[in-house]
C-alpha cells in the first residue's frame, strides 16, 4: 500500500524545512563566535581612545605604529584563542536558550539579546568574585553575540516558531 502523494509531499517539505532551520541555527552560531574578536578589539579601541585623548596622545601613538608581521600573527593567534573562549558560551549556553526561546513562540530579537546577556555574564558573576567590571563585559559580550546569532539565523533563513495561545 502507497501513501498518498500529497501526505508524501507534506512530510518532504516538513524534512526540507527542518533541515533550514537547523543549518540557520549552524550559521547564527558561527557568527555569534565569529563577532566575539571584533567585539574584543572595539573596547580595547575604544579604551585607548579615551585614555589617550585626554593627554593629547592620539595622534602621536597612530604616527608612531610600525605594522608587522608579527603583529598580524599576534592579532590572528589571539582572535583564534577568543573564539575558542565564546565557542563553548555559545554551544552551551547560547543555543539551547535560542532553542528554548523559539520552542516557547517568545523568539525575538530582543529576548534573544537578554538570553545572550545572561548566558555570557552568569558564569562570569561566580568566576570573577565580585568583580562587576568583567561580568557586565561579558554580558555585552553575550548580547553582541546575540544580535550576530540573530542577524546570521534570520539572513540564513530561520523563522521564529509563532506563539501558541491555549484557548
Amino acid at each position: 500500500m502507497t501513501a498518498p502523494v500529497v501526505e508524501v509531499e507534506e512530510t518532504v517539505a516538513a524534512g526540507a524545512a527542518a533541515t533550514v532551520q537547523a543549518r540557520a541555527v549552524v550559521i547564527g552560531a558561527v557568527a555569534s563566535i565569529g563577532v566575539q574578536p571584533l567585539a574584543l578589539y572595539g573596547w580595547w579601541g575604544a579604551i585607548l581612545v579615551w585614555t589617550t585623548s585626554a593627554n593629547g596622545r592620539w595622534a602621536s601613538l597612530i604616527a608612531e605604529w610600525q605594522f608587522t608581521l608579527r603583529d598580524v600573527w599576534e592579532i590572528g593567534t589571539f582572535s583564534l584563542a577568543v573564539m575558542g573562549v565564546a565557542t563553548p558560551f555559545v554551544v552551551v549556553l547560547g543555543v539551547p536558550a535560542f532553542l528554548v526561546l523559539n520552542h516557547l513562540g517568545r523568539m525575538t530579537c530582543l529576548n534573544l539579546v537578554l538570553a545572550g546577556a545572561l548566558a555570557g555574564a552568569l558564569p562570569f558573576a561566580f568566576l570573577a568574585h565580585g568583580l562587576w567590571q568583567v561580568t557586565a563585559l561579558a554580558g555585552l559580550h553575550g548580547a553582541i553575540g546575540a544580535l550576530a546569532f540573530y542577524w546570521a539565523w534570520r539572513r540564513a533563513g530561520g523563522i521564529a516558531r509563532p506563539q501558541v495561545t491555549a484557548d
